[in-house]
């Protein structure tokens, strides 16, 4: 078998582009009630990577356009990055994640043991939920694949240098990518 080149769950990057994976850290945008600033401790992007490479070298045009200019030559358009906010693992396992960002507190309690629930959420076997392992500044973090959402392109590189902290290594974000594809995709059948 050959050996592979990842060695790291995580990379750092010299940010030229948006990478699918990245992990941004205090991020500012709107709430989804009204246009309150709400600030997102961790975000993941979910785009997929080869249309964020794609749009990399119009990003410097699309950036410095006057908005006058009626009309832009690009190669592909993407007006909006796909995000998805990361929680804290423990906040996640005391359900308490989406208070802090959505003021919502869930009805519905974590059923069994914790510490099944642990288990099952460190080795992402709840289809709903993805893992992060903690790795020097970023500490465990969890996805809920329910929570996604679009940010502007603009509104999204005039944070990106400042709250860019870490990506996710090929493999794994491949892993991730498939991961919110299946739970994206799934199909609700009634009961029989």
């Amino acid at each position: 078998m050959l050996e592979s080149n990842v060695k790291y769950l995580y990379v750092k990057h010299e940010k030229k582009r948006i990478s699918q994976g990245d992990i941004l850290k205090n991020f500012d945008t709107k709430s989804i009630y009204d246009d309150a600033k709400v600030v997102i401790p961790y975000l993941v992007v979910l785009s997929q990577d080869c249309d964020l490479e794609s749009i990399s070298s119009d990003l410097e045009q699309i950036k410095s356009v006057p908005s006058s200019v009626e009309n832009i030559i690009v190669k592909q358009f993407l007006p909006n990055i796909l995000v998805a906010p990361a929680f804290l693992y423990e906040r996640v396992i005391d359900n308490t994640y989406l208070q802090e960002i959505y003021k919502v507190t869930p009805t519905v309690k974590w059923s069994g043991e914790k510490s099944v629930l642990r288990q099952e959420l460190k080795n992402n076997k709840m289809d709903r939920y993805h893992y992060f392992k903690r790795y020097e500044e970023l500490p465990a973090l969890v996805i809920d694949f329910k929570c996604y959402f679009s940010v502007s392109i603009l509104e999204f590189l005039a944070q990106y240098d400042s709250r860019y902290l870490i990506t996710v290594n090929e493999l794994f974000r491949e892993r991730l990518s498939q991961r919110f594809a299946n739970y994206l995709c799934r199909i609700g059948l009634p009961v029989l």
